[in-house]
């Protein structure tokens, strides 16, 4: 049965949804989707619980069903098809505006109700899926065990979600309603509480989708100063939001204590959802900087293949068209940084590894590949960066990633920079195509790019390498003090075959911690390829653990913002 498409996406169907399978599974039904199609993020024959009322499909990092932004699927749309809860159904939403969605073969127009056995398809070539509804008990998700429906809604409910806002909210939710105590009867504080946080997620949903549609209408129409004034403003909006939902954290001492021994129980159930973040300035995992933790090593050597050297592959520019183009910049003269796995399987490196063409201004060298990647964003382009990360463990342990793989926090960290554009940039701009513009023009008036401040030293994480990591203290990452030494450990070299050979321990003190803006500040620190390296404190047992990641200009991003 087909009808009409009206769908939205709403945090109610995601987020929502996902709580009333966690504290009322008995009440709740699921579906599986078992996957046919061999990808990066998922394997012919796999099973896949979805128990939430709406995701989407597709090759956008926000999908909570995602194929890898590759030729092999390049038929998937970013956003190609959403299923969504309709009472007891479940419909089928056809989204994309180039690529068919098929149901048992057959192209679907608007939505479709789906029947237990049917195979969906994105696109003629495309994957395919079967749609399970369970039947009996096993249709509830209280058949789920508890450990891994917390897992379930981490992966689907947050998804859309990834910035700390998001993922501090949900947990800010489930620390009001009580994770332990199931007979909890709200207090009408706590039921004022829990209404301000949902009011909040709303409001920072609604003003993200308005700053994605107007960032998109500025790739087409980059000239539009009205609408760069538009979007400053949207953005101050949303800083606001953030602003009053710290403000809750903040105000409510009993509220931290609860959240940090709510984490623990957390991370005790199930370890895939550690890398929720607690606001800087917060109360602590602990404040105890005596080693608890039986994994942590004494030797950084034993924690090398858990350390990693980032190497880029390849860089693709997808036009304003939509289509993908060779960057045509030889990557074997790009030096990258580095990387480390926390214990939870997260990818953490720096957001200059991640997203290099923002960190330009007008003192960056013309033929700089950094700013070359930096005109073609401010033309309309999407830059793709693909990596491979080796550790002392070979091309066996290699991780391959995409630059649209992480997440990392901005907001008020990006400014404009004016560059003048030379006669060698327009020749590269022409050599990859797909961008229309005056070139004489551009030639005189030079290029607005964006810009990031010293606020931008930052991180980026990827969640889910399936790879052992290296033991973190959140608590003594609180309290680090001046004067104090911290080690920092990374690879020289490029060369993947040598990285033992060319490790590199480095002892450093830092000059101050910034509460406030949540940063340790060093006396000094390496170059460009120790960015994204771990940093360590020596415990009082002797032993070392990661109390940060090393950014750039002797800058350390402490650990509790990012776990």
């Amino acid at each position: 049965m087909q009808e009409q498409n009206t769908y939205k996406r709403t945090v109610a169907g995601s987020v929502g949804a996902g709580m009333g399978a966690i504290f009322n599974g008995s009440g709740r039904t699921y579906y599986i989707l078992e996957h046919k199609t061999n990808s990066k993020y998922h394997q012919a024959g796999e099973s896949q619980k979805i128990i939430i009322d709406e995701i989407e499909m597709g090759r956008d990092a926000s999908c909570q069903v995602r194929w890898e932004d590759t030729a092999e699927f390049e038929m998937v749309s970013r956003k190609h098809a959403a299923i969504v809860r309709d009472g007891q159904n479940w419909k089928l939403v056809h989204l994309s505006q180039s690529n068919p969605t098929l149901v048992n073969g057959r192209p679907i127009q608007g939505t479709y109700y789906l029947q237990s056995g049917d195979e969906i398809q994105l696109a003629a070539n495309g994957p395919r899926m079967g749609f399970i509804v369970p039947q009996g008990k096993q249709a509830m998700t209280s058949s789920i065990k508890l450990t891994e429906r917390m897992n379930l809604f981490r992966q689907q409910a947050l998804a859309p979600y990834k910035k700390a806002l998001w993922a501090m909210a949900i947990l800010l939710l489930l620390v009001i309603i009580g994770f332990g105590a199931w007979n909890y009867k709200l207090t009408q504080d706590n039921k004022e509480l829990m209404a301000q946080a949902e009011e909040l997620m709303e409001q920072s949903a609604a003003l993200d989708m308005q700053i994605a549609d107007m960032e998109e209408q500025i790739r087409n129409n980059p000239e539009n100063a009205e609408l760069r004034k538009q979007i400053e403003e949207v953005k101050q909006q949303k800083q606001q939001v953030q602003t009053r939902y710290t403000t809750i954290y903040r105000d409510n001492p009993a509220l931290q204590r609860e959240l940090n021994r709510l984490k623990e129980q957390i991370k005790e159930e199930t370890p895939a959802a550690d890398d929720i973040i607690v606001p800087s300035g917060g109360t602590t995992d602990n404040g105890n900087t005596s080693n608890a933790d039986p994994n942590a090593k004494k030797d950084a050597r034993e924690y090398y293949g858990s350390i990693y050297r980032i190497i880029v592959e390849n860089i693709t520019i997808e036009g304003p068209d939509g289509v993908s183009r060779p960057s045509n910049l030889s990557t074997s003269k790009i030096d990258c940084g580095s990387g480390f796995v926390t214990p939870n399987g997260t990818f953490v490196t720096a957001r200059q590894n991640i997203q290099p063409w923002i960190y330009v201004d007008g003192n960056t060298p013309a033929d700089s590949w950094r700013r070359r990647l930096a005109v073609l964003y401010a033309l309309g382009n999407d830059i793709i960066i693909n990596y491979s990360a080796y550790s002392t463990e070979g091309p066996a342990a290699r991780l391959q990633f995409s630059s649209r793989d992480f997440s990392m926090p901005t907001g008020g960290d990006i400014v404009m920079a004016h560059i003048a554009i030379t006669e060698e940039e327009i020749t590269f701009i022409d050599a990859i195509g797909g961008v229309s513009y005056n070139k004489k023009q551009l030639l005189k008036e030079g290029l607005d790019i964006k810009h990031a401040t010293a606020a931008a030293r930052s991180y980026a994480t990827l969640p889910g390498t399936g790879r052992a990591g290296i033991p973190t203290d959140a608590g003594a990452s609180h309290s680090i003090a001046g004067g104090q030494a911290l080690d920092i450990v990374y690879y020289e070299t490029s060369n993947v075959q040598n990285l033992a050979g060319a490790a590199t321990y480095r002892t450093v003190n830092t000059e101050k911690t910034d509460n406030a803006g949540g940063t340790i500040h060093l006396q000094g620190g390496p170059g460009a390829t120790a960015f994204g390296a771990p940093v360590f404190i020596r415990e009082n047992d002797g032993s070392l653990m990661v109390v940060g990641c090393y950014v750039g200009g002797a800058k350390v991003v402490p650990v509790h913002r990012f776990q």
